[in-house]
Formats: structure tokens, sequence, C-alpha cells
């Protein structure tokens, strides 16, 4: 799969133009999935993985770092199998640091190729454990430049 440079992404806009430019770079992607609950043993690594359509207010964030928190465990082990279960393969992870790859038709708060970090609700059905992950507008935020990525998906964890 090619990258573009951050010249060759778009807004994500209802057009169908901007839609299928940016489908065309980024259809799939890998992903760690949990295809059934227990140890760490469980997690696969796959290829081909579909990156849904963003919406309106949602940012699509190429990942540069995540971390393995409490909640990620947890739930690799069982914890939420009434809401989850049904929902398997899933994607863990809540905390990404990375760069905005695209953003949807409402986003206002970061533009693309800006380097961001943030987490996803506890609830969230696709994580981070992936090359592109989706969070809402209001789950990212700015990077700031003394930190590294790495520290940044980990202050969620101390936050």
């Amino acid at each position: 799969m090619r990258i573009p440079s951050n010249r060759e992404f778009t807004r994500i806009t209802p057009s169908a133009f901007s839609y299928h430019r940016f489908k065309s770079y980024v259809s799939d992607c890998r992903a760690v999935l949990l295809p059934s609950f227990g140890g760490p043993h469980l997690l696969e690594l796959r290829s081909n993985v579909q990156v849904p359509q963003l919406k309106p207010h949602e940012v699509l964030v190429h990942t540069r770092a995540v971390s393995v928190n409490p909640l990620d465990t947890r739930m690799r082990a069982g914890y939420g199998r009434s809401i989850f279960e049904r929902l398997l393969p899933l994607i863990l992870g809540r905390d990404i640091s990375g760069e905005v790859a695209a953003i949807g038709a409402s986003v206002t708060s970061v533009t693309v190729g800006e380097q961001v970090f943030g987490a996803l609700h506890p609830t969230a059905v696709r994580g981070t454990y992936t090359d592109y992950a989706i969070l809402s507008e209001d789950e990212v935020t700015p990077k700031p430049d003394s930190l590294t990525h790495v520290v940044c998906c980990s202050v969620m964890i101390i936050k």
C-alpha cells in the first residue's frame, strides 16, 4: 500500500470525488484482532482489515504509537463479554498518538498532517491497535512538539 504525502490527502466530504480519492489510498490496513476472549496468545496480526468511511465529526489517525492499558488486558480476558462477544473479532486499544490522515466534513479542531494524541471511549468497538484508527474530533488533541508519540499515548493511562 502506497502512503501518500500530506498534500495528497483531502477533507472527507459527502461528495463522491473526495471520498473516492481518500478511499483509493486507505481502504484497508493492518490491525491486531482478538478473535476470542482469553490470553495474549490469541491476538492476531491481520492484513487487509477494512477502514470504515469517516463520519462528519471523525478523524482518521495514522498510528505512530499505541499503549496497552489495564482496560485492554481486562477486555481481552473477557471483561464486557456481554457487550462485545457478539462483535468478535475485536480491535482492542484505547490510547493513540499519530498523524491526522483525513478528517470528516465537519471537523474544525485539527487539520490533515497535524500530530495528535487521544483516547477512545471505553465502549468503542473499533480500537487503536491498527495502522489507521478512527476517533471523534473531541477525542483527539494536538501533540506538543516537546513530547514523543510514545510518551503521548501513555499520557492517557496516567491522566
